[in-house]
């Protein structure tokens, strides 16, 4: 991803910082605000900064993990959402993603707000729900494919809906 202001990342990684959650957190990506996010998870084992990374290592950091967060002040779409969804992660997101409305289906919860409370809270929700909303997601991402949406608008077009 972009690390930049609009991602709120400097704000949510100050956040899980003072939750003290025993989660982990891996932040993938690179830009303007590499260098504060870096400085801030220097003295937290718990955070992995791993930058930019290629299609096939970027795969596996998705299998490797449990939840995608996107917390952008704005997203037009955020297609990392889709590939969430692929790999089963629960999701956490701001609700200015403009694929929640379409992906967030009972596979995670918004976080309105960036604080430790309810950062908190949140990840609470996820943890009880976590088994549950891996299966959503990947509900979902079979109900978003590519070929499941052309079949829809298939069946539209020839009326055998």
């Amino acid at each position: 991803g972009r690390l930049a202001p609009e991602k709120r990342l400097v704000e949510f990684v100050q956040a899980f910082i003072e939750l003290q959650s025993g989660h982990s957190l891996s932040i993938v990506g690179d830009g303007p605000e590499a260098s504060a996010i870096l400085e801030m998870a220097k003295a937290h084992s718990e955070i992995e900064i791993l930058g930019s990374l290629e299609q096939d290592r970027l795969s596996k950091v998705y299998s490797c993990h449990d939840v995608l967060v996107l917390v952008s002040d704005s997203e037009p779409w955020g297609l990392v959402v889709n590939e969430a969804v692929n790999f089963g992660l629960a999701l956490l997101l701001s609700p200015q993603i403009g694929s929640a409305p379409d992906l967030l289906d009972g596979n995670g919860t918004y976080l309105e707000d960036i604080t430790p409370a309810m950062l908190g809270s949140a990840l609470n929700d996820i943890e009880k729900n976590l088994v549950k909303y891996k299966e959503k997601s990947f509900q979902v991402a079979s109900e978003t494919s590519v070929e499941h949406q052309a079949a829809g608008f298939l069946s539209v077009v020839t009326g055998e809906y």
